[in-house]
């Protein structure tokens, strides 16, 4: 969400953007399978 704003205010360019957002999307998936082996 915080990344989403920095867009829509242009506050970093698209460019910037992307690659903070795959950035951010692997670390989603780097818990979530974290938090996964945990409860198993």
């Amino acid at each position: 969400m915080l990344l989403n704003a920095t867009l829509v205010t242009q506050a970093i360019d698209s460019k910037k953007y992307v690659a903070l957002e795959s950035i951010v999307d692997e670390i989603g998936r780097m818990l979530g399978g974290w938090i996964r082996s945990t409860k198993s």
